[in-house]
């Protein structure tokens, strides 16, 4: 699998090692602090989570196609839900924990679950909640006490844009002045200390004032140097980011509870629970709070009844009969400035996240058949596509109307729904800059039926000839887009899939056959369709009697590859990932594994057997690298600076550090360091008007090649 070239928190060229450095958390909890009211109302619910210790929890047996990323398993006895769990890093050893968002899974009527990673990812990492990398750890367990948990690390690079990076960030280290150049298309700016942040009015902030805030107001640890960074966004989406240090030890401010903070008017309507309130002078940001604890909110209204709803289904807050309310006004340096409390006598229930729409988000008009299961709207001011959704999964539309029996009855055929009297349908629209402008949800009373894929059009068997090559020695097809077509479907006796612009028939029926689903024969009949975007019309179709018997080979499986490992000290044994068609191989079923040279620096050597069915055998190599270096600034004077770094491996050969003032890594100043001996140097000439990029990685000779660690990074200024 390729590695992706940049995370979005760092500039090109910089890589970072699975223990994220303070840097990174700053930037990351701008992002996911954007709007929390967002997170748990805006399908999906999101709800960030921290890892916690479980005694000996028993393992949770979840089904994981690498291929299409969704997990799959039953729920438990007793079980009524489960949290799914992102963590944007692999965990290297037991003291590394990444940052990690999750989303809660109800199982259906049934106790069927189903969850899909990869498009929870790849919004996540659009959101900037998460960063964009190669690899993720996944976790499911459950959310009601019962201790059971499943953990699996996935290797899968996100599609979405890398971000960009604020120009002309200028950090003034004696005043704490902080300034950048306005980015073209930003609405809002959020400034990030630590694991803390909040929204500005300007482009540029006094970082003492901040600091001496959060210190007496939000509880920010006391500390001689802070982790900064500063988010541009459009609305929910990121666009660009700095991240930088800043040395200071902060003081305590005037204690609020000695000055008196005036009142907020609220006008409060006990019966709906809902909170208006007119624009405060001074304030440039709202918070609401429920028993303590403030979160931010968009605009001047709270409908307390459907948070505190949504705080309890998400397990944020305990059920109780009456709650502690408040909104308050803050200021730009997120000091309270005024605030409104009231007690407020409700009894809370569980609501469908997915049904509850954002607050700032406008309701669709939609008019909803539910005998035909057809969905009609007329256009809605700046929408530029809209989106059809079951369960989430959602699907691009062309035109302004949307037959959900069809959709239910396809995914329900493909095997990507499970069968349930009813479901959760939505219809979303967006803007021209993937800005979601309106939503329209409701609960759908429908039964499916298996169709066929292949007649999902009464226009299949009318639909042009689609020119396709096809070779029989090899059973691969190829063929080029299609005009208008925007989904391609392959099939093999009337089961589909899903392809692109190419199909090997033989993997794919090896892999049906592995998989049970079709019995073996001498002769299949194989088809590719080209479909419109709903895949509601078969535009073009090729099909042809297929002379074949099933005889599954490792060779024939495609292989994924390995990403490499990191040395800790223990053997690694990764499992790789392997398809035949889109059946994913699985260990101790389909093959077995041996290891050679696995442990320490160098190349490792996998062995993979077939086994049952399958036959043949692989060989494969794959690297493992040395620990990068921890490294940390040390002093910061005028125009230089020192950094020292502490080995967490000793047995490598050297290091090598870069730094300079571009944020690319290729044109900074290379100094190596050989052996294990030196541990710091003092870097000069630099400039107090631009950030020091500083990056460290140790290297190792193993065979008469050098195995390098990845790139370990900071940021800072001089003065």
């Amino acid at each position: 699998m390729a590695e992706s070239s940049a995370s979005p928190l760092y500039p090109q060229d910089r890589t970072q090692t699975a223990a994220s450095s303070a840097t990174a958390r700053a930037a990351l909890a701008v992002c996911a602090a954007f709007s929390l009211v967002a997170c748990l109302f805006a399908a999906p619910a999101i709800a960030p989570q921290a890892h916690q210790a479980y005694a000996a929890p028993k393992a949770l047996t979840v089904t994981f196609d690498d291929l299409t990323g969704v997990a799959t398993w039953k729920a438990s006895p007793g079980v009524t839900g489960y949290w799914f769990e992102c963590e944007e890093n692999p965990i290297v050893d037991s003291s590394t924990i990444g940052f990690c968002v999750s989303q809660s899974v109800t199982p259906d009527a049934s106790g069927n679950c189903s969850f899909d990673a990869k498009a929870f990812i790849e919004e996540m990492v659009s959101r900037g909640d998460i960063h964009r990398t190669h690899a993720y750890t996944l976790r499911a367990y459950a959310s009601d006490g019962v201790e059971e948990e499943w953990i699996y690390v996935y290797s899968y690079t996100p599609v979405s844009n890398v971000f960009s990076e604020l120009t002309n960030v200028k950090l003034d280290a004696s005043s704490g002045k902080l300034s950048w150049d306005a980015f073209s298309g930003a609405d809002t700016y959020w400034l990030g200390v630590e694991d803390q942040s909040q929204p500005l009015e300007t482009t540029s902030v006094v970082l003492p004032e901040i600091i001496d805030s959060l210190f007496t107001y939000q509880g920010l640890a006391k500390k001689s140097s802070y982790a900064i960074s500063v988010v541009a966004r459009q609305g929910s989406v990121v666009l660009a980011m700095w991240s930088g240090t800043y040395s200071y030890t902060p003081k305590e401010t005037t204690d609020p509870s000695e000055e008196t903070i005036p009142a907020l008017p609220v006008t409060f309507d006990k019966s709906t629970g809902k909170a208006t309130w007119k624009a405060y002078s001074g304030a440039a940001s709202y918070c609401f709070g429920i028993d303590g604890g403030l979160m931010p909110l968009d605009g001047l209204t709270a409908d307390f009844r459907t948070l505190i709803d949504g705080l309890y289904t998400s397990g944020v807050v305990a059920k109780k009969s009456s709650y502690a309310v408040s909104v308050t006004a803050m200021s730009s340096t997120h000091a309270p400035i005024a605030t409104w409390s009231t007690t407020y006598a409700y009894t809370p229930k569980k609501v469908d996240l997915a049904l509850t729409l954002a607050p700032s988000l406008a309701s669709l008009p939609v008019t909803f058949d539910k005998s035909t299961g057809k969905a009609t709207w007329k256009a809605y001011s700046g929408a530029k596509s809209y989106w059809y959704g079951v369960d989430g999964g959602f699907l691009p539309l062309d035109g302004r109307s949307a037959d959900f029996k069809a959709l239910i009855d396809k995914r329900y055929t493909d095997g990507t729904l499970t069968k349930k009297k009813s479901y959760t349908i939505s219809v979303m629209s967006y803007g021209s800059d993937s800005t979601r402008l309106a939503q329209w949800s409701t609960a759908f009373a429908y039964t499916p039926k298996k169709v066929s894929l292949a007649a999902g059009s009464s226009t299949a068997a009318k639909a042009p000839k689609l020119p396709v090559k096809f070779k029989k020695s090899t059973g691969k097809a190829t063929w080029k887009t299609y005009k208008n077509a925007k989904v391609y479907f392959i099939g093999v006796n009337g089961i589909y899939t899903t392809a692109s612009k190419s199909a090997n028939f033989k993997a794919i029926i090896d892999g049906l056959y592995l998989k049970g689903s079709i019995k073996k024969k001498s002769k299949y009949t194989i088809e590719v369709l080209a479909c419109s975007a709903d895949s509601s019309k078969v535009l073009a179709r090729w099909s042809k009697t297929f002379k074949y018997k099933p005889a599954p080979k490792l060779s024939r499986a495609t292989w994924a590859g390995i990403p490499d490992q990191i040395a800790t000290g223990k053997a690694k044994k990764p499992n790789p990932v392997m398809y035949l068609g889109n059946t994913l191989l699985k260990k101790n079923k389909h093959y077995k594994l041996t290891f050679k040279n696995n442990k320490k620096v160098g190349k490792a050597t996998i062995t993979i057997k077939g086994k049952g069915r399958v036959k043949g055998t692989l060989k494969k190599t794959f690297k493992i690298l040395p620990l990068a270096p921890d490294l940390k600034a040390t002093s910061v004077g005028v125009g230089a600076a020192t950094v020292e770094w502490k080995h967490k491996a000793q047995d490598v050969d050297g290091v090598q550090l870069r730094y300079g003032h571009n944020d690319s890594i290729k044109k900074s100043t290379l100094k190596k360091f050989k052996g294990t001996g030196t541990t710091s140097y003092t870097i000069s000439g630099l400039r107090n008007d631009k950030t020091t990029f500083v990056w460290i990685r140790s290297y190792k000779k193993v065979g008469g090649k050098t195995y390098y660690s990845l790139w370990n990074p900071i940021w800072f200024g001089v003065l």
